[in-house]
């Protein structure tokens, strides 16, 4: 199973309803959302995931949000298909408080950003509480021997597996790359499922100027175990006018690379060449999309494949 972290920022969610009115059924994604943004932003993200039955988590202790208001907006309309979740790295004390509290809370997940410190006993009694069902975060083995005899959904954390640029111009020097292994050796390495921050860059980034550089970032199957990410880039570099122009550009290179290669196009692929062919320039929000899109997409078809 794939864990992708997102945020409920509007591009990232604008992809889940995507996958969500898809003909593909997504049984290998369980999106983990972070709310960001007021929670009724994310009411028609839930409600079109419902309807297409994909499995999610919430993480109720997002910053600038009460546990209990989380928790309660989500219980009002009785989604089916939610999976309480906490971050953990600085609130292991009130995570646990909230665990204790909250009536009738299970199957919850923990979700760690930054690595998990072994010896910490109050931590392992976190990891051991009853209501955990499953623990995301990079595991040292050692921690992983400590848990090996409680019945936990152990998920093995890439924080990194994107790795951002401080420019889109210094993607030229890596213009393709290894993105992950995980999806074909996470079972070997005895977990239940592999996560990551998807496409984008693990530091929440607001708002930003048009950048003088275009890029679109999307993954693809190299071989039957790795999966690498390609960053196509417009030829025009200087200023940050004719951003239509530098969207063509950009998107004459994907065109080239999937023309070149034998690997099928996702829908998300198909939808930006769409774009190409009618010299519509879809905005940079879009393009965030598609990759997100793209990624879920190839990552889906990949599980399902090789079950």
């Amino acid at each position: 199973m794939y864990y992708p972290y997102l945020r409920s920022k509007q591009n990232e969610m604008l992809a889940l309803r995507e996958i969500a009115q898809s003909d593909i059924t997504y049984s290998h994604v369980m999106p983990i959302i972070e709310p960001v943004r007021e929670l009724a932003t994310l009411d028609k993200t839930i409600q079109m995931m419902e309807s297409a039955n994909i499995h999610y988590a919430v993480i109720l202790n997002a910053k600038g949000y009460e546990v209990n208001e989380v928790y309660a907006w989500l219980a009002k309309d009785e989604y089916c298909n939610y999976t309480p979740a906490f971050l953990c790295d600085d609130s292991i004390l009130s995570v646990k408080s909230s665990l204790d509290s909250i009536e009738e809370i299970h199957d919850v997940i923990l979700v760690f950003k930054n690595d998990i410190d072994s010896d910490n006993e109050e931590l392992l009694s976190l990891l051991t509480h009853p209501s955990v069902a499953t623990i995301v975060g990079h595991m040292s083995r050692s921690l992983r021997k400590k848990l090996s005899h409680e019945s936990k959904q152990l998920v093995t954390f890439n924080a990194d597996a994107f790795r951002a640029q401080n420019s889109n111009a210094q993607y030229e020097s890596v213009p393709d790359e290894l993105y992950t292994e995980e999806h074909s050796f996470y079972k070997d390495d005895n977990y239940d499922g592999f996560s990551d921050f998807c496409v984008l860059p693990k530091d929440l980034q607001e708002g930003g100027m048009t950048p003088t550089t275009l890029a679109i970032h999307l993954t693809y199957k190299k071989n039957e175990d790795e999966i690498w990410v390609k960053h196509f880039l417009s030829d025009n570099r200087y200023g940050r006018e004719n951003i239509q122009h530098k969207f063509k550009e950009a998107a004459v290179h994907v065109k080239e690379f999937y023309n070149s290669q034998e690997i099928p196009k996702t829908e998300a692929v198909e939808q930006l060449l769409k774009c190409l062919q009618q010299e519509h320039y879809p905005g940079l929000g879009k393009l965030k999309e598609f990759s997100v899109w793209n990624h879920l997409e190839l990552i889906n078809n990949f599980l399902e494949n090789n079950q």
